[in-house]
């Protein structure tokens, strides 16, 4: 099955994006990416959250160390604000599921992280406070390598961490240019580097989404293929009707059914009446027509889950499911009333009609071989053929042995009714 047009612009689109780092995902592709990433990296993210949390949390130890006059501030600053994030953590990931909320939330929290740090380097007297500010290089490190989903995040976070940063640099080296200069050398490196690594995971989750979505394409377009396939190996093109095969594979499928369980079915046998005189007077298009004229007619008189195939030529074979003879009986019927009315076109202008003749056989709990029942709807449908066609004949028996001798027999008659008259 041809891939379908939208298919190939996605997959055009998706190419691009492959190609080119620079290339947006579309908004109607969003909902999408977001739901790739939240399935993907949600897990990550929280990870990377509670690591960020314990770091921030363990380095109570560090300023009990090097800023000792601020220790009970420190540890109960450093104590709430975790509560605090633990609590928006839990909401984040595991009550709102939002990919976004669950990308800035480590970011977010690093800004108030780096405020409450440098605000406790601001008032320690501790000699060793203008050592201890290199530490904050962490917070953007950190920043930048939770966001998995928006640059757009990672940049603004930068910002705002890199702001709060500088201010508290300002505060705790009172100003000092020689000592401002020297953290600013050492700071911007990591800051731009960290964003580079940013800025590749961003593309990275985008090219991993492109890639997937592709497969999908494939995927989809080769079980369409498979699909396709499959349907060829068993349908009639001309008719769309199954074909032998399948019809075949049903019927044995019905057998070792009927070995079972005692529910009846029934198999018929018809094809058209005269149908080589219409392929030889008006020519194999009209033949062709007759053929789909009489499917379609056939296959609007029985139910969805019975089973109706070309067999062969002009021959059909059905296959009535749960159903007596007396009831094949009625819908043979109709299906013999609705080929009759049926009418085909000529390119002449004028319109011919078909009939047909069926013969049918009851499945029995013997019947156990398909050339036997379709020996025995045969021998039925010669004897319709036989009383002058456009007629439905059967037979109901509990074994193929006795449908032989009876069907023989009324084949014999009708030959010696044919001679007599």
């Amino acid at each position: 099955m041809p891939t379908s047009t939208s298919d190939t612009g996605l997959r055009e689109l998706l190419e691009e994006i492959l190609r080119d780092p620079w290339k947006r995902v579309p908004s109607h592709l969003k909902p999408d990416l977001h739901a790739y990433l939240l399935a993907r990296h949600s897990r990550f993210l929280l990870l990377v959250n509670l690591m960020g949390q314990m770091a921030f949390l363990v380095y109570g130890w560090a300023d009990q160390l090097i800023i000792p006059d601020q220790t009970a501030l420190s540890w109960m600053l450093r104590t709430g604000y975790v509560v605090f994030l633990a609590t928006a953590t839990y909401l984040i990931f595991v009550r709102w599921h939002n990919i976004l909320f669950m990308d800035s939330s480590l970011p977010v929290s690093i800004i108030g992280a780096a405020a409450i740090w440098f605000w406790l380097l601001e008032r320690s007297v501790d000699p060793h406070t203008a050592m201890y500010q290199y530490a904050s290089l962490i917070f953007i490190v950190l920043a930048n390598l939770g966001v998995q989903v928006s640059f757009v995040v990672a940049l603004a976070s930068s910002i705002l961490i890199s702001l709060v940063i500088a201010i508290g640099v300002v505060n705790v080296t009172n100003a000092n240019p020689d000592e401002m200069m020297i953290f600013a050398l050492v700071y911007f490196p990591v800051l731009f580097f960290s964003l580079f690594i940013s800025w590749s995971n961003f593309v990275a989750r985008r090219k991993e989404f492109a890639q997937e979505m592709l497969n999908r394409i494939a995927k989809r377009s080769l079980q369409n293929s498979n699909r396709a396939l499959d349907e060829l190996a068993h349908t009639d093109m001309l008719t769309g009707l199954d074909n032998r095969r399948q019809f075949e594979k049903m019927v044995h499928h019905e057998l070792a059914r009927v070995a079972r369980t005692p529910q009846p079915v029934c198999l018929m046998l018809f094809d058209i009446d005269h149908f080589k005189h219409i392929n030889d007077a008006e020519g194999h298009e009209v033949g062709d027509a007759a053929l789909k004229a009489v499917a379609d007619a056939a296959r609007q008189q029985i139910r969805q889950h019975d089973v109706i195939a070309r067999y062969g030529g002009d021959e059909f074979s059905v296959l009535l499911t749960n159903t007596a003879l007396p009831d094949a009986m009625v819908v043979a019927e109709r299906i013999r009333a609705a080929v009759e009315a049926s009418h085909i076109d000529l390119p002449s202008g004028g319109t011919i009609h078909c009939t047909t003749s069926i013969g049918i056989v009851q499945m029995g709990p013997a019947a156990l071989r398909l050339e036997e029942l379709m020996s025995a709807a045969d021998k039925a449908l010669y004897v319709s053929k036989i009383k002058g066609r456009n007629q439905v004949s059967a037979h109901d028996s509990t074994s193929l042995s006795d449908l032989r001798c009876p069907l023989l027999s009324s084949v014999q008659h009708c030959n010696n009714q044919a001679v007599e008259s």
